[in-house]
C-alpha cells in the first residue's frame, strides 16, 4: 500500500473523536498502531506509519497529534517506536 492509506488514517483520526480516543489509548499503552489502523480498514504497515509520522512532524501537527507528542514521550525515536510503528523491537 502507499502512503495514501496513512494519510487517510491520519485524516480520519483527526476528524473522528472515537478513533482519536483509540489512537490516544494505543499511543499511551505503547500498542500496535498498525493493528488499530487495519481494524478500521486502513491497509498500512508499521514502516508506512513510521514514515508518515516523520513526514507529519515536518509540517503542522493536528491538535490530537500535538496532544500525543506533548504527553511526555522521551524522544522522537521513542515516539516512533512506541506509538506509530510498534514492531516488537
Amino acid at each position: 500500500m502507499s502512503m495514501e492509506a496513512f494519510r487517510a488514517f491520519r485524516e480520519r483520526a483527526n476528524s473522528d473523536a472515537a478513533l482519536a480516543g483509540e489512537v490516544k489509548a494505543v499511543w499511551d499503552s505503547n500498542g500496535d498502531m498498525a493493528a488499530l489502523a487495519r481494524r478500521h480498514g486502513f491497509d498500512v504497515t508499521h514502516e508506512e506509519l513510521a514514515e508518515g509520522w516523520e513526514l507529519a512532524q515536518e509540517g503542522e501537527l493536528s491538535p490530537i497529534e500535538l496532544e500525543l507528542v506533548s504527553g511526555g514521550m522521551a524522544s522522537e525515536g521513542q515516539q516512533n517506536k512506541n506509538a506509530i510503528c510498534n514492531n516488537g523491537v
